[in-house]
């Protein structure tokens, strides 16, 4: 009942997100991991130093126990797995894009339910898809694709994630269901900010800040928002 209502109002519903959630992970791993090989146009060094902490995960060594790096240990983890099913270094930085992709799409979708028109969800979700798995930083031309600093893809995906609890949802009565969904959005809350954490620790501040500071704002201007409540 409260999925058809939502429809009807032009808002995001489960099956929808569903549905696009699960062609956009399938088309990341067509597209990127099954060519199996990595985008290295620029500042290749840089790439080199994940290969390495794959070579030394693969003797035993764990990061931030027997090497140190600024990065999170999922940055290193999700990788490594690509390395070890992959059996090669090539297309392991995009194996782990697509198990972060993997990790985002049901945190998004729980964020954009009720909140968005559908057709801002669906491209919201289609923004998130190439921000994590396109190899392409921000900041540079678009003619350069390189794999370089992927983390920082990660954590803007993750944010932006985060961010689009600040705006309220559409609910319909006090039901249980209800409940359900409050409890489900306060935990996706929580794993995002822990996957921040596991990505870098700079970006978890950023988050735990925007939680805090933007949650007190908004239970002031719009106590419904999860943001608020989780604060």
């Amino acid at each position: 009942m409260e999925e058809s209502s939502l429809a009807n109002r032009g808002l995001c519903p489960w099956p929808t997100l569903g549905v696009a959630s699960v062609v956009l992970f399938a088309l990341a791993v067509v597209v990127f991991v099954l060519p199996a090989a990595t985008f290295a146009a620029k500042v290749p060094h840089d790439l080199f130093g994940y290969f390495d902490a794959m070579h030394r995960m693969s003797t035993g060594h764990q990061p931030h126990v027997d090497f140190h790096a600024p990065q999170g240990w999922l940055v290193f983890a999700l990788p490594f797995l690509g390395h070890l099913t992959l059996e090669q270094f090539g297309g392991a930085l995009e194996f782990g894009n697509a198990a972060m992709l993997a990790m985002l799409l049901p945190l998004a979708v729980v964020a954009l339910h009720g909140r968005v028109p559908t057709g801002a969800g669906l491209l919201l979700l289609v923004a998130l898809f190439a921000v994590v798995c396109v190899p392409w930083p921000l900041a540079e031309s678009g003619f350069v694709s390189t794999q370089v600093a992927y983390y920082n893809r990660w954590a803007w995906a993750l944010l932006t994630t985060l961010l689009l609890f600040g705006f309220p949802a559409t609910r319909f009565g006090e039901t249980p269901r209800r409940a359900a969904l409050v409890a489900m959005e306060s935990t996706t809350i929580a794993i995002l900010l822990v996957l921040l954490l596991f990505v870098k620790a700079t970006y978890f501040a950023v988050g735990l800040v925007f939680v805090l500071l933007f949650g007190v704002l908004l239970a002031r201007q719009a106590p419904t928002t999860r943001l608020a409540e989780a604060a």
